[in-house]
């Protein structure tokens, strides 16, 4: 009997238990429907309730395509989870990521973060100071002076590139050239980190773990940045089976003890001897992890973004071969007036007005990241497109989104032509003032010039020596989004520039 009262007893309670939690879950959805602060910002209706959605966005391969999809659906501010927006326009772009402006980075940055909070990189410290600070350290080796005195270990990698292409030219092979320009962006990052290259045009295999190590970090970060609170947990679990970035921390940390240990200096002008000779000098003010973690940020930012931004350059101007010819009409002109060298340098090709729009158009036509860059909105909140944001709310621009705004850009967004920024000043300024191919703000990615200096010494010597065709011309390349807005499928048949 007294048996028979508890069991009905305890049902009662599950009972109630449920009809509470059901309740709750209807109040939370209609109170997030109607009546929660920003509840009239459009979005899908899922993403007004779980960070579900846009877990599930990111996951697809194609949020950069998604998120010019809801822009064109709902407006210039759009909700993709509770608390958290994405936005576009010039004003947007000036209020979230101008210097000073107290936004701050969100906690997706977490997720690409060592386990330990107190170890970070230029990339994911959300303290701005902190991060002013550990970029001044820095900032030297990214300086405009050592760039130019760096410029030799491009050429270096240069040479060995070009002498695989020659022999794919002779007998016109068809190649995945977007492999191929992924290698040559690692191995010039590793002769500018390192003074050698990592091996991939040459075909070390052992190398090949670098690359699957940075596609499951990008993997990885871009999803569990969404629900960072379990990233804690899950990064151990990766470092336990040596997954994610744990083989590239090796290499630089052998890299670094390596450097450390000569007693004399090696008169490198590369990375990391910049760094060693920064530690040496100051031991406590530059620490002998801020050097094995300037040399890990180069490897994984510096080179698939400039793969990235290659790919583009070349898949476009095949896709519209005008243009490959008005470039190679530019460089046969300025070579005759004396006015290139071989190898051409880099301030050379600053002097080369539609080489400069066509790197331009590429990078608006495929910025190398397609996910917002996320900033939580400062004490005192913000008003963006007409909205006031209060203070902890999370918003952010997408390249893919603001680069395709025909307001800014003209109503042939979708088209790839240099010739829009071949414009007056005025007309230029404005679209200049939007690129944000590699952020903005005091957020600009530290290796900008790097970056752009390894394309523009590149893509002029091809184009200039070889004559390249799609191998598939009517055929698609095929993108997937985790952060980086990475190309499959770029296969190009090599030929020598024909007489």
């Amino acid at each position: 009997m007294i048996s028979a009262t508890i069991h009905a007893a305890l049902h009662a309670l599950r009972e109630t238990w449920i009809y509470i939690i059901f309740l709750y879950i209807a109040f939370q959805i209609v109170y997030r429907q109607w009546f929660a602060p920003l509840h009239d910002i459009p979005g899908p209706w899922l993403a007004r309730h779980t960070r579900l959605w846009k877990l599930c966005s990111y996951a697809t391969g194609r949020y950069n395509n998604i998120a010019r999809e809801l822009h064109a659906k709902y407006g210039p501010l759009v909700r993709i989870a509770p608390g958290d927006f994405s936005a576009t326009g010039v004003d947007a772009l000036r209020t979230i990521y101008s210097a000073g402006s107290g936004f701050t980075k969100s906690n997706w940055y977490r997720a690409s973060q060592a386990a330990n909070p107190r170890i970070a990189s230029l990339f994911t410290i959300r303290d701005e100071k902190w991060h002013g600070t550990l970029r001044r350290k820095y900032a030297h080796a990214f300086s405009m002076t050592a760039l130019l005195e760096q410029e030799q270990y491009v050429d270096s990698t240069s040479r060995v590139f070009l002498e695989k292409m020659d022999a794919f030219a002779r007998t016109h092979e068809v190649i995945d050239f977007g492999l191929w320009l992924r290698y040559y962006a690692f191995d010039v990052i590793g002769e500018l980190t390192f003074a050698k290259r990592l091996g991939f045009i040459e075909g070390r295999e052992n190398m090949r773990d670098i690359l699957k190590a940075i596609d499951i970090h990008f993997l990885y970060s871009s999803l569990a940045g969404v629900y960072w609170q379990f990233h804690p947990i899950m990064i151990k679990v990766l470092t336990l089976f040596k997954l994610g970035s744990t083989e590239i921390m090796r290499f630089a940390s052998e890299e670094t003890a390596l450097r450390l240990s000569e007693k004399e200096d090696s008169g490198h002008q590369d990375f990391l001897s910049r760094f060693v000779n920064q530690h040496k000098a100051n031991p406590t003010a530059f620490t002998e992890d801020e050097i094995r973690r300037g040399c890990l940020s180069n490897i994984t930012a510096g080179s698939d973004t400039t793969a990235i931004s290659l790919r583009a350059i070349f898949y476009h101007m095949l896709k519209r071969p005008s243009t490959y010819s008005k470039l190679r009409a530019e460089i046969d002109a300025l070579t005759a007036e004396g006015k290139i060298s071989v190898p051409v340098t880099y301030k050379e090709t600053l002097a080369m007005p539609y080489f400069q729009a066509v790197l331009k158009e590429a990078l608006r036509c495929h910025s190398a990241t397609g996910f917002p860059l996320e900033r939580v909105t400062p004490p005192e909140g913000a008003t963006i497109n007409a909205h006031f944001l209060p203070h902890g709310t999370v918003v952010g621009i997408n390249s893919w989104v603001i680069h395709n705004d025909p307001t800014i850009f003209g109503e042939d967004v979708d088209v790839f032509r240099p010739e829009r920024w071949l414009v007056s000043e005025a007309q230029y300024r404005i679209m200049d003032r939007s690129f944000f191919a590699f952020g903005g703000g005091s957020r600009t990615c530290i290796g900008k010039n790097i970056s752009l200096m390894e394309m523009s010494k590149l893509v002029p010597e091809i184009v200039k020596s070889y004559d390249l065709t799609l191998a598939n011309p009517k055929e698609e390349w095929k993108t997937y989004t985790h952060f980086f807005v990475r190309q499959e499928g770029f296969m190009v048949r090599l030929s020598p520039r024909a007489a």
